[in-house]
């Protein structure tokens, strides 16, 4: 492996983490995140789309869907609260990603799921 493969690498691993870490930052974006990884916009962009064949902007976006989908499953916060929690401007950003993601609003995937879970069916989140 030659050293720009391994500075990719490197530099990725470094962004999953901070997207791990700070997924529920209204400061966390795609900016912030090649500054923090001490590269370009454009070298994180490419190092994802090589690696992953998305943009730092769509794994930040499915990080925070996914945390959703669990305090969506397991609590009763309102969607609002959910939204702000992980990192989502506003309700309407959330419904937005989610209802592209899902298929569903949050509300409605929220109401299919535990009435599922109620009749004893088991619920997996993918």
């Amino acid at each position: 492996m030659n050293d720009i493969d391994n500075r990719g690498d490197q530099t990725l691993s470094r962004a999953l983490r901070i997207i791990r870490d700070e997924y529920g930052s209204d400061e966390l974006s795609v900016d912030s995140l090649s500054c923090s990884c001490g590269v370009s916009r454009r070298v994180l962009e490419r190092v994802f789309r090589d690696r992953l064949d998305k943009s730092p902007l769509e794994i930040i976006t499915l990080r925070r869907i996914r945390i959703a989908r669990e305090l969506l499953l397991c609590s009763d916060e309102p969607i609002a609260e959910i939204a702000a929690k992980v990192g989502f401007a506003d309700v309407k950003s959330l419904r937005h990603h989610f209802q592209r993601q899902e298929g569903l609003t949050p509300g409605a995937w929220r109401k299919s799921r535990k009435s599922q879970t109620s009749l004893g069916r088991t619920v997996t989140t993918p």
